[in-house]
């Protein structure tokens, strides 16, 4: 067990040293201090929501390649889908979709799609004269893959970035990518540590500026507490020696803590999630920022990011594939009610 943990550990700061250099290449390049598409902030799959994105130790789902490209290797040899839509309020729609697959014991394969339409509105001239209607929509399409062995993964996605001012004929378009490397120490718990949105810049096709996309360095840790252990007994063919063998518990208690810091931002933002199944069936989850910016200082506790939600996962007999229905609320600042709805199904063979 001293042995592996050791591994893990130096395995996780190895990443975060690769991570740490590319980063400052990022930032040599980048000189403005604007959000570039923003949205690719917002945590997206309702179950990471909910967890108020405390996922990138986690990342069991397709969609967590969003959160850390390394999370595919654990997903098994047969396709996984995830889907996930958010209806807002002034007639925004955040919407994603994710694929994902082990190939082997050593390589997985993802790709994601997440998509921002930001409703419609009328241009006007200084009279008040409606002249066109516009509408502006963002896309970021993912493509990557992942290497495993054993306990430790490491991943990369590369994304293709689309930004549309419908009425205009003006877009913008970029290509960055995200590396992520995660470790399951011992059964005990993971590890996970990924660098988003590095090396790249938005580029209009009206206008020769370009607008660096700021990048986001996430590392979190998440443990999952059994609150129940069946197990069941074999005898060996050759000697006739019992064994034992522990089932995966259906009732359990999942903690997860996130720390993220985004370029520009003063104050790294720290989440905490905890996630309670007490049947197969059903899970509750909620989650919120412990530590973050708010008013230009930093605070302990500023609500300016929270989630909650649940899932519901049915089994029926002789289905060739489950799913995960899952939902949850979370704050959004501009909508005027100041919450937000979020519901993902999740899809495997």
């Amino acid at each position: 067990m001293k042995t592996s943990l050791i591994s893990g550990v130096r395995f996780i700061l190895q990443c975060t040293v690769i991570f740490t250099l590319v980063s400052s290449l990022s930032f040599s390049q980048q000189t403005s201090t604007n959000l570039t598409e923003a949205y690719l902030q917002l945590p997206v799959g309702a179950r990471a929501v909910g967890l108020a994105g405390a996922y990138t130790a986690i990342a069991n789902e397709p969609i967590g390649l969003f959160y850390n490209p390394a999370g595919i290797a654990s997903l098994p040899t047969k396709p996984q889908v995830s889907m996930m839509v958010s209806p807002q309020e002034f007639g925004r729609i955040h919407s994603a979709f994710a694929y994902g697959q082990s190939i082997d014991e050593h390589f997985g394969v993802g790709a994601g799609l997440i998509h921002f339409w930001n409703g419609s509105f009328i241009e006007r001239d200084v009279l008040g004269t409606a002249l066109r209607e516009l509408s502006s929509e963002q896309y970021a399409v993912a493509l990557g893959g992942t290497w495993r062995d054993g306990a430790f993964s490491v991943g990369a996605i590369g994304k293709y970035l689309l930004n549309t001012l419908r009425g205009t004929g003006s877009k913008g378009t970029s290509f960055t990518f995200d590396l992520g490397a995660k470790a399951d120490i011992e059964d005990l718990f993971s590890v996970g540590i990924a660098a988003q949105n590095l090396v790249g810049s938005m580029n209009w096709s009206n206008t020769s500026v370009s607008e660096p996309l700021p990048y986001s360095i996430r590392a979190g840790i998440a443990t999952e507490i059994s609150l129940e252990k069946e197990t069941y007994t074999v005898r060996k063919n050759v000697r006739g020696e019992e064994q034992t063998i522990e089932l995966p518990s259906n009732s359990y208690i999942a903690l997860s803590l996130d720390g993220i810091v985004t370029q520009y931002d003063h104050t790294p933002l720290v989440t905490l999630g905890a996630e309670y199944a007490p049947l197969r069936l059903f899970t509750i989850r909620g989650g919120m920022a412990v530590l973050g910016e708010k008013d230009g200082e930093t605070k302990a506790f500023p609500f300016t990011r929270w989630g909650g939600g649940v899932s519901i996962a049915p089994v029926f007999n002789n289905m060739p594939f489950r799913f995960q229905i899952d939902y949850s609320i979370a704050n959004d600042a501009v909508a005027q009610s100041g919450i937000e709805h979020y519901i993902s199904l999740i899809l495997g063979i």
